[in-house]
């Protein structure tokens, strides 16, 4: 098989992003896309990249174009929702992040996200909805802990952050953002 070959370029793309080489992940997928221009997959996966490298203005154009022409695939919406996060475009991250939800329900981390989009845009009770649902989906990832925490402070309630932060802390000691909001919710008391 050649080198070149769309299988084969497409598993290197995929290991190498995973692996966080993005800017080799990114020319793997662009050799795919000259052997197939319309891979959904090389797509999507090219935006990633270059998101990860911070060249969003170059991904944005991607993701629309594949929410536009895959409307109904969840995992785009959530792409794009947190591409729009990052480039502060809140409303557009949550109605996509809406999207996604409502197609594929049961991804934790879509509701995560969709919290901070609702934190970003001060509806502290929707947010937290938010991330009790993604806590209720994995109640393991101790992000989902800290993110429902920091909406307990913003909301008044230091006591109830600070047990949320102490269970942040025991699944993941040492983590520094964890530790300055449990000092934060201990001031506040």
């Amino acid at each position: 098989i050649s080198p070149y070959h769309p299988a084969l370029l497409s598993e290197e793309a995929l290991l190498l992003s995973g692996l966080g080489h993005f800017d080799e992940a990114l020319v793997s997928f662009q050799k795919l896309l000259q052997t197939d221009p319309e891979n959904r997959d090389a797509r999507n996966g090219s935006a990633i990249c270059l998101q990860k490298l911070g060249r969003r203005n170059e991904a944005r154009p991607i993701f629309d174009e594949l929410v536009a022409q895959y409307p109904d695939f969840a995992y785009l919406q959530y792409n794009r929702g947190t591409l729009l996060n990052e480039l502060y475009d809140y409303r557009g991250a949550l109605d996509c992040f809406d999207r996604a939800i409502a197609l594929q329900p049961d991804v934790a981390e879509m509701h995560n996200n969709r919290g901070h989009a609702l934190r970003r845009l001060h509806h502290l009770p929707q947010a937290l909805a938010a991330y009790d649902r993604a806590l209720s989906l994995d109640p393991h990832d101790p992000r989902y802990h800290y993110n429902r925490a920091l909406v307990l402070q913003e909301m008044g309630d230091p006591g109830t952050a600070l047990a949320g932060l102490e269970t942040a802390l025991r699944r993941a000691p040492g983590n520094v953002d964890f530790l300055y909001a449990s000092a934060t919710a201990l001031d506040a008391l």
